[in-house]
């Protein structure tokens, strides 16, 4: 078979010898390893939930032979963007008996005691409260919820250069909420205004509205948390004189020249990132893939990317036949796991019982995202005295 490969890259280049390869790959594996996927593949959530990520790593993984010699094959269950719909997509994955699971939905709470219950490893981001305490369950971000890094403080300080703070957000992260208005002092924030009665989803009129609050306030910098899009707010902003306020948001949406200075915070290094292993990977997977048109759009997909990266490295561990309890013995083991670079160092069982302190900035330029932290580990982190 290796025959087979090097005659192919050399009759047939490298698109050749990669077909070449996965079909050597696929004629030897010897089974299959079921994967559960939850995520909000519909509802307003949907557009967070980046799933690409994910199935690139898998489909990566599946191209180098698998795991062990095991074909990985990911079955999708939809939490709808409803908590009472992520519970019975939780009931259904554990129906479908999977080696692991990984969690990318934004209302999976509800279904996370039933999900530990069964000892089955699961692997998340954190974002929401019900990730800590519990053996089989693994945040790549730590316990963000209750432990959020407070960075975004840093962030506006920083490349906001004000530490007057308008804080802006919805009931849906109530918790990060809580946390950062709790550190605002010892950061050296003012928080002029702070509205947390937001919509997730705003009209153009309520992104109005809460311009013109923002630049009533005084405010320098916009921090949020629980708004999906804030390109309509900066451009807003912009539009009636403001443009010196910058809104630092918690994704990337498409991004436009009238939005410019618009800042984001995310606890990983997205696409936009230059010199760094974890993120060249991802951009050649997901081109590789058919994603590769999503990349600049797809804000949460590298970090579903190394949500799939620790479920496999803890499947590697293990080894066959992939025993639950063997691979939330290896997660719980891994230590300074960055997926070669896309996340800053997470350690268990530690950010079982603890967050992140870290985040990839990225502002809009001249109508486009850029990375304004490149390299390996582009991370501003926020000082550990901040921690909880």
């Amino acid at each position: 078979m290796a025959l087979v490969v090097a005659l192919a890259t050399a009759f047939l280049g490298t698109a050749g010898a990669s077909a070449a390869t996965k079909q050597a790959h696929s004629s030897r594996f010897k089974g299959t390893v079921t994967i559960g996927l939850i995520a909000d593949f519909t509802g307003d959530l949907e557009v967070a939930s980046n799933t690409q990520g994910a199935l690139a790593f898998i489909k990566h993984v599946n191209s180098t032979g698998g795991v062990d010699g095991y074909k990985l094959v990911a079955k999708e269950f939809d939490a709808q963007s409803s908590p009472t719909a992520a519970v019975q997509a939780v009931r259904q994955a554990i129906a479908a008996k999977p080696a692991g699971i990984i969690g990318a939905s934004f209302v999976i709470t509800p279904g996370l005691p039933t999900l530990a219950a069964t000892g089955i490893p699961t692997v998340g981001d954190g974002f929401v409260g019900g990730w800590t305490k519990n053996k089989s369950l693994f945040p790549v971000n730590g316990d963000f919820a209750t432990h959020e890094s407070v960075v975004d403080l840093d962030i506006a300080k920083k490349f906001g250069k004000s530490t007057k703070v308008a804080f802006l957000g919805s009931a849906i992260d109530a918790p990060q909420q809580k946390v950062l208005l709790a550190h605002g002092a010892s950061a050296g924030i003012t928080f002029v205004l702070k509205d947390f009665t937001e919509p997730l989803v705003p009209t153009s009129p309520q992104y109005l509205s809460m311009a013109e609050e923002v630049k009533a306030s005084g405010a320098g910098v916009v921090v949020e948390f629980g708004i999906e899009d804030m390109v309509p707010l900066q451009t807003d902003l912009n539009q009636l004189g403001a443009s010196n306020v910058h809104v630092i948001g918690s994704d990337e949406p498409p991004p436009t020249a009238a939005a410019n200075g618009l800042l984001t915070g995310l606890p990983w290094a997205s696409g936009f990132v230059t010199g760094d292993p974890g993120v060249t990977a991802y951009i050649a997977a997901m081109k590789a893939d058919g994603f590769g048109s999503q990349i600049a759009t797809a804000a949460y997909a590298p970090m579903r990317w190394a949500q799939a990266a620790l479920l496999v490295q803890g499947l590697e561990a293990a080894g066959p036949p992939f025993k639950h309890a063997a691979v939330v013995k290896a997660l719980s083991h891994i230590k300074d796991f960055t997926a070669n670079g896309i996340i800053a160092p997470a350690s268990f069982p530690l950010y079982q019982d603890s967050g992140g302190k870290c985040d990839n900035v990225n502002e809009i330029v001249n109508g486009k995202w850029k990375s304004v932290i490149n390299g390996p580990l582009p991370f501003i982190c926020a000082p550990t005295s901040f921690a909880l």
